[in-house]
């Protein structure tokens, strides 16, 4: 709230000149009355503040590391599932797991894998990446060019699919102000694509401090 201006009173000083003449005494000329300001005053607007969709009193940290956008209980629940960090940053491949870089990573983020290379388990993907005005065009755009459905769910936009259990992976993006989070799992179906809900949130909490 913008503070309101202190108007400080001015407190005339009469100055009183005694000239003597003789054993006269001249009187002290009256100080005159200021003049009322003919402007009216102007009022004071309060500015009210931009409507955000971010987490109340939460910023955006955008993690360096695969291991920061997991929380503790997720992560021992990873190594029971014999889920390892295979890309990412301080992952097994680091970044040069996909031939080429994802759409987070083009867009100044992290894409982090998890899997196996000897047991037969899901692989999961989560990315984070930062946005502003400027890049959140163009990644709807992208979204919705790869026939993903679009929600508008509370303050985020959410674009996903569920996939199957044979070969379509399950999908879930989610933007708001200043973040995309992603989840890919493959297999997908309903019962991953709930756990991808679920991820998503967790990673939210982790980068929203």
């Amino acid at each position: 709230m913008p503070t309101r201006p202190v108007r400080h009173l001015l407190l005339p000083i009469a100055a009183v000149a005694l000239l003597l003449t003789g054993c006269a005494q001249a009187a002290p000329e009256p100080t005159p009355e200021p003049e009322p300001s003919s402007e009216p005053e102007s009022p004071v607007v309060e500015e009210t503040p931009e409507p955000s969709d971010e987490p109340a009193d939460m910023r955006f940290v955008l993690p360096e590391r695969c291991d920061e956008i997991l929380s503790p209980t997720r992560a021992a629940d990873f190594d029971t599932r014999h889920l390892d960090l295979l890309g990412g940053p301080g992952g097994q491949y680091g970044t040069s797991y996909f031939a080429e870089p994802t759409g987070e990573e083009r867009a100044g983020g992290i894409s982090c894998v998890f899997g196996s290379e000897t047991m037969q388990t899901p692989l999961i993907v989560l990315s984070v990446a930062p946005l502003s005005p400027s890049t959140r065009p163009g990644v709807m755009n992208d979204l919705l060019a790869q026939g993903l459905n679009e929600e508008q769910r509370e303050e985020t936009i959410r674009y996903e699919k569920t996939g199957d259990s044979q070969i379509v992976p399950s999908e879930l993006h989610i933007l708001r102000g200043t973040s995309w989070i992603s989840v890919i799992t493959s297999p997908g179906g309903d019962q991953a694509h709930a756990e991808a809900q679920q991820l998503a949130a967790e990673v939210a909490s982790q980068v929203y401090r």
